[in-house]
């Protein structure tokens, strides 16, 4: 039996929405997280061409990357 020492270093997520009334054309918006560890431990990474959130859904975004780096596995070592 081999003895693999590994461990969930990176994973994403991509979530897509409706385009914003401001966009030019009517292409959808989508937002990857990606998680990765670095050693110090998860950090998140936010990829977007655009992606728009009106004021009242800044608390829903920020508990959106919340749940997201939760998912990140507990350090093994």
């Amino acid at each position: 039996m081999l003895d693999i020492n590994a461990k969930l270093s990176h994973w994403s997520e991509t979530y897509s929405q409706d385009s914003d009334s401001c966009q030019d054309i009517d292409a959808g918006q989508e937002l990857t997280l990606s998680s990765a560890d670095a050693g110090g431990g998860h950090y998140i990474i936010l990829e977007t061409t655009r992606w728009a959130i009106d004021a009242e859904n800044i608390d829903a975004f920020a508990q959106m990357l919340k749940d997201f780096i939760k998912k990140a596995p507990a350090d093994q070592s």
